[in-house]
């Protein structure tokens, strides 16, 4: 007779928790194993969450690789490509142990008389974060009012 996964899951789990009851013998170097049951909610949102860094990553490989006018008319033509795009790569910044953005805005937020030329911004955020500078935010789609196209 064949055994459901559910058996045989329990199975595994069951044998798992009797392996890391404590005995009288050393368990120094022994890892316990802890069998909590899965939340759906935050499976589903984990899995969203890479779903989102590996569009973002596809999206990315193909703005490297294209004119910028073609990535423009990507753009106009699916305007949500530019948020999910960022939505992505805000993904992928928090998971940096140092985003270089703001180490660029630590460097100039205190500095008087720069003019720079932010190409790219994205969502602007030098532009907003550095009032001592004048700043010109431009990107492919406007979301902020300071970013010219």
């Amino acid at each position: 007779m064949q055994q459901s996964k559910l058996q045989r899951l329990t199975k595994l789990t069951d044998k798992g928790l009797n392996q890391n009851k404590t005995h009288n013998h050393d368990t120094t170097n022994k890892k316990k194993v802890i069998f909590r049951p899965i939340n759906a909610e935050d499976l589903s949102l984990k899995l969203n969450k890479k779903l989102k860094g590996g569009r973002f990553r596809s999206i990315n490989e193909e703005l490297y690789t294209i004119t910028s006018d073609s990535a423009r008319i990507s753009f106009r033509k699916d305007p949500k490509l530019f948020d999910t795009y960022h939505e992505g790569y805000r993904i992928q910044a928090n998971q940096w142990p140092i985003n270089p953005l703001d180490v660029i805005i630590r460097e100039l937020k205190d500095r008087r008389g720069l003019t720079i030329a932010d190409l790219g911004c994205g969502e602007g955020r030098l532009g907003e974060s550095c009032p001592n500078c004048v700043i010109h935010s431009f990107d492919l789609v406007k979301r902020r009012p300071h970013i010219k196209v």
